[in-house]
């Protein structure tokens, strides 16, 4: 599972926009649940799950069916886990036997740092639920060292449980894959009760596609529970 170990004021750029507009959307709560087809990931896996696994047609999504036409849910059959991206892609991914969780879709082709989105799950990991999760959520640190926010990159809350990120071209932060030509933008999130828990997941789309990451991120922190923003800030 290597590769799921990864101020306010002054002008916001384009990338943060699109933070607070999702953390916004966020905020307003989802519309009618919207059907999106299912597409069964290609799963590494550190046990080997039960013969005969099979995934839904269809599954809901909290977003309205006009922010979802052109995507679907790619999975992971034994959890039953999955990422919004749009049609048409390539998934693989790798289930622990902790229960981490990576989910890859990208078109075919696609470099590391190449269009894609992806979704890592830190299950009850407590190393990777602090890796995720500790710059922004102290209860998150367990124990670990923390290695603070990253370095240029901008973000906003999304309520108690979590955040939304934005890593310019260049800039390596919370995102997989960050620090290339792309833009990655994200969200991270984080609950404390019953035990503790982290999920992210990681955009990496041109900026003239923003809406994409918008509705990927969207998606992923409403199925959490996730609220708008209490603030912004950015750091570097």
């Amino acid at each position: 599972m290597a590769g799921m170990h990864g101020r306010a004021g002054g002008r916001l750029g384009a990338g943060c926009g699109v933070v607070l507009a999702v953390a916004a959307a966020a905020l307003a709560g989802p519309a009618a649940a919207a059907p999106v087809p299912v597409v069964r990931c290609v799963v590494t896996y550190g046990i080997e799950p039960p013969p005969g696994l099979r995934v839904p047609a269809r599954v809901s999504s909290p977003l309205p069916a006009g922010r979802v036409a052109g995507f679907a849910a790619y999975m992971e059959p034994e959890t039953r886990k999955w990422v919004l991206a749009p049609r048409g892609r390539r998934c693989r991914g790798a289930l622990g036997a902790n229960g981490t969780l990576r989910l890859v879709a990208a078109p075919p082709g696609a470099g590391a740092r190449g269009v894609g989105v992806q979704l890592d799950d830190a299950a009850v990991s407590a190393g990777l639920v602090s890796q995720m999760a500790c710059p922004w959520f102290p209860r998150a640190r367990l124990g670990f060292p923390c290695a603070g926010r990253p370095p240029g990159e901008r973000f906003a809350r999304a309520g108690a449980t979590a955040i939304t990120f934005t890593d310019p071209p260049g800039v390596s932060g919370s995102g997989i894959g960050s620090g290339g030509a792309l833009p990655v933008r994200g969200a991270v999130w984080f609950r404390a009760r019953p035990f503790e828990t982290a999920a992210r997941v990681s955009c990496r789309e041109p900026a003239r596609t923003a809406a994409v990451c918008a509705a990927v991120i969207e998606d992923f922190l409403q199925r959490r529970g996730a609220a708008g923003p209490n603030r912004t800030g950015a750091r570097g």
